[in-house]
């Protein structure tokens, strides 16, 4: 946790490449497991008030790629977070890759808002470290450093950008 209040504060964290779309594992697998995270960011509105915002990361394990992140109020229901995983289950559905058959967190409180709100495919929810969720965010924030774009979340519709 100590990590992701460094980098969030744009603190240096760990090195990352970009994800990439294909996995450097060569397990017929790979997809089955997302890891999530929640990470607070520091945010000020355009009156340099702080608001309380935090990324929500869905990340294929095994350096896949980000299958959904949105920011959310720090504040926000629950319903936000199985919003943003429903969000990127539909969206894989649509272009016919495989749902994760379990999703590692970090966090008890995420855990048990993932388990306790019926999700689509029924994925496990398993509590265990999550280092691909601060490579991820460390990434993002080299790729936004230097001005490279984003990395590419799968399915995403080109004609919103």
């Amino acid at each position: 946790m100590a990590d992701r209040a460094r980098i969030a504060k744009g603190g240096e964290g760990p090195r990352a490449t970009r994800p990439s779309f294909a996995p450097r594992s060569t397990k017929t697998d790979w997809h089955q497991e997302w890891v999530a995270g929640r990470i607070p960011l520091p945010f000020f509105t355009a009156r340099g008030v702080r608001a309380r915002v935090d990324l929500m990361l869905f990340v294929v394990s095994n350096d896949g790629p980000i299958v959904e992140q949105r920011s959310i109020a720090a504040e926000a229901s629950d319903l936000k977070i199985v919003e943003a995983y429903e969000r990127a289950y539909r969206r894989l559905e649509a272009i016919r890759l495989p749902p994760p058959n379990r999703i590692r967190v970090d966090d008890p409180t995420l855990a048990e808002i993932l388990k306790g709100a019926g999700l689509s495919g029924r994925p496990a929810i398993v509590l265990a470290p999550t280092p691909e969720v601060i490579e991820t965010l460390a990434s993002l924030m080299e790729f936004e450093r230097h001005g490279a774009p984003a990395p590419r979340t799968p399915g995403a519709d080109e004609s919103a950008t």
